[in-house]
C-alpha cells in the first residue's frame, strides 16, 4: 500500500534534507513534484491543494527557518500535515468507534455498492470485535443475492477457525426467509437480544448504482435497525470513485465512517488520503488482504509514516506476534537457536511457512519495514498465492530432501513438481529463495546488533539514500 506515492514523495521532498537553508524556489521546485505525485495517485486536488498550502506556510515560517537542521523540519512539517489532512478538523474530532453506543446490542450497519466487499468485511470486523472481548453476530440482510447468507456464514467459519479463543464469541444469525426486509431485520434484532449479543454487524444488500428506490430502502432499513455505527464499505482501487460514492450514501443515510477494501492492492493510497478531506467522513479501518484477520484500524500517525516511507512498526510486531501464536513455541525456539547458530534447511523454511499460512502475515511483516528496506527484502517475500505453492512444494519433499537440498537433483524436482500440483520451474525458485534466505541470515548472523546493516549487505546508507528513520523524532 502506498508504494506508489511513497516513492514519488521521497524523489520530491529528498531535494530539500540536505540543504542548510531552505529557498523559497527550492521549497516551490519540491512542492510541484510532491503535488504530481499526488495527483498521479489520485488524491483530490482539493485535497492537494490543502495539504501543499499548509506545508509551505509552515516550511517558510520561523519554525523551519530558524531551525538547526531546516531540511529535516520540512519532512517534520509535511508527516504533521498529512496526518492533520487524514483525521480532518481537529474541533470536530469522531468519537472512538462504537464508544457512543446506546444499546445492547451495538449495532453496525455495512452499506456499499455491489463488489465493496461488505460481506468479507462482516466477517473481519465480526472477528475484530471477537478479540476486543465482545460477542458478536453477524448477519446478511440481503435478500437480492441468494448467495450471500451463504458466503457470509463461510467466511465467519474461515474467522473462527483462524482464532479459536475469540471464534467462541462469533455467532452467524440464520436469516428469516421472508420477502419483506422490515420483518426481517425485526427478527433478526430479536435473535440478537435472544442469544445476549454485545454487538450485531448487519450486512446489506449492494447497491450497483444509487438509485433512488435503493436509497429509500436503505434509509427505511435504518431507521428499523436504529444503527450506533454505519460504515461505508468503499474499494480503495476506485480511487475518486470512493469519494463520490461516500458523498451520495451521506445525502441518505448518516454515514458515521468508511472502510477503505483492498487497500492492500492500492499502490497509489488516493482514496485514503482524499476521504476524510471531501466526504467529511473519518476512515475506520482499511481491509489489506483476503484473510479475515486482514483488517486494520486506521491510525493517521502510522499511515502518514507509510506514505513517507518511514514503515510501521506497529504493523511489523502485530504481523510477527500473529506469527508467533501459529507457531508451536517449542518450535519456534528450536528455529530461532538454529538461525543463530547459521543453520537453516527447507524444514525450518517449512514451519516458517506454515506458521505464516493464510493470513497475509509475510505482506504485514514487509508493511512493517521501511521503503527502502521492504523493497530490497520484497523479492524473498511471497504472496499467499505463492505461499500456498511453496507449501505444496515442500510437503512434496521428504524429510531427508528438506533436511539436504543438495541432494535434489533432476529427477526428484520432476517428482516433487508433479506430486505437488506445480512445475520444475516453482521448484528451482523456492530453492533459489531458500538460497536468498540463507544469505540474509548469514548477513545478519555476522553483523550481530547491527543487524538492519548485515540485511543490506553491510552499507545501509548507500542502500537507503537518506537515513529516513533518523529524520522524524520519536512518537
Amino acid at each position: 500500500m502506498f508504494e506508489q506515492l511513497s516513492e514519488r514523495l521521497q524523489g520530491g521532498i529528498k531535494r530539500l534534507t540536505g540543504r542548510g537553508v531552505i529557498r523559497e524556489a527550492d521549497l516551490d521546485e519540491a512542492l510541484a513534484s510532491v503535488r504530481t505525485a499526488l495527483l498521479e495517485a489520485d488524491v483530490s486536488l482539493a485535497a492537494v491543494r490543502t495539504l501543499l498550502d499548509s506545508v509551505r506556510v509552515r516550511a517558510l515560517g520561523q519554525e523551519v527557518l530558524d531551525s538547526v537542521s531546516p531540511g529535516q523540519q520540512v519532512v517534520q512539517v509535511f508527516l504533521e500535515e498529512i496526518r492533520t489532512l487524514l483525521d480532518g478538523d481537529p474541533d470536530k474530532a469522531p468519537a472512538p468507534f462504537l464508544a457512543t453506543a446506546q444499546q445492547t446490542p451495538q449495532v453496525v450497519l455495512l452499506v456499499g455498492l455491489q463488489g465493496a466487499g461488505k460481506t468479507s468485511l462482516a466477517a473481519k470486523l465480526a472477528l475484530h470485535l471477537a478479540r476486543e472481548g465482545k460477542k458478536t453476530g453477524v448477519v446478511s440482510l440481503d435478500l437480492s443475492r441468494p448467495a450471500a447468507a451463504e458466503q457470509l456464514e463461510k467466511s465467519l467459519a474461515r474467522a473462527r477457525a483462524l482464532d479459536e479463543k475469540a471464534g467462541g464469541k462469533l455467532v452467524y444469525l440464520a436469516r428469516v426467509e421472508d420477502a419483506q426486509l422490515a420483518k426481517t431485520a425485526k427478527a433478526a434484532l430479536a435473535e440478537a437480544k435472544r442469544e445476549s449479543l454485545e454487538s450485531l454487524i448487519i450486512d446489506t444488500a449492494g447497491r450497483t448504482t444509487l438509485a433512488a428506490d435503493l436509497m429509500d430502502e436503505m434509509r427505511s432499513l435504518a431507521k428499523i435497525v436504529s444503527p450506533d455505527e454505519v460504515l461505508l464499505v468503499a474499494d480503495a482501487m476506485t480511487g475518486q470513485d470512493a469519494v463520490r460514492t461516500a458523498q451520495g450514501f451521506g445525502e441518505v443515510v448518516e454515514i458515521s465512517g468508511v472502510v477503505l477494501t483492498r487497500a492492500d492492492a492500492d499502490g497509489r493510497g488516493g482514496a485514503a488520503l482524499s476521504m476524510r478531506h471531501a466526504s467529511g467522513q473519518p476512515v475506520r479501518f482499511l481491509g489489506v488482504g483476503e484473510s479475515p484477520e486482514a483488517l486494520e484500524v486506521f491510525d493517521s500517525d502510522r499511515i502518514a509514516r507509510r506514505i513517507l516511507g518511514f514503515g510501521d512498526l506497529i504493523a511489523l510486531v502485530e504481523a510477527a506476534s500473529r506469527s508467533a501464536e501459529r507457531q508451536d513455541a517449542e518450535k519456534a525456539d528450536r528455529t530461532a537457536k538454529r538461525f543463530h547458530k547459521g543453520k537453516f534447511d527447507l524444514n525450518d523454511m517449512y514451519e516458517q511457512l506454515q506458521a505464516m499460512s493464510g493470513g497475509g502475515l509475510l505482506e504485514g511483516l514487509l508493511q512493517g519495514l521501511p521503503a527502502a528496506v521492504r523493497k530490497k527484502a520484497g523479492g524473498m517475500a511471497p504472496s499467499d498465492k505463492e505461499l500456498g505453492h511453496m507449501l505444496a512444494i515442500l510437503s512434496s519433499m521428504t524429510a531427508e530432501e528438506r533436511r539436504r537440498p543438495e541432494v535434489l537433483q533432476a529427477s526428484r524436482k520432476r517428482r516433487i513438481a508433479k506430486g505437488s500440483g506445480t512445475t520444475v520451474a516453482e521448484v528451482n525458485r523456492l530453492l533459489k529463495k531458500y538460497q536468498d534466505t540463507r544469505t540474509v541470515m548469514k548477513r545478519l548472523r555476522k553483523s550481530g546488533d547491527k543487524g538492519l546493516q548485515g540485511l543490506l549487505g553491510g552499507q545501509p546508507a548507500a542502500a537507503l539514500g537518506e537515513d529516513w528513520q533518523k529524520l522524524i523524532p520519536p512518537r
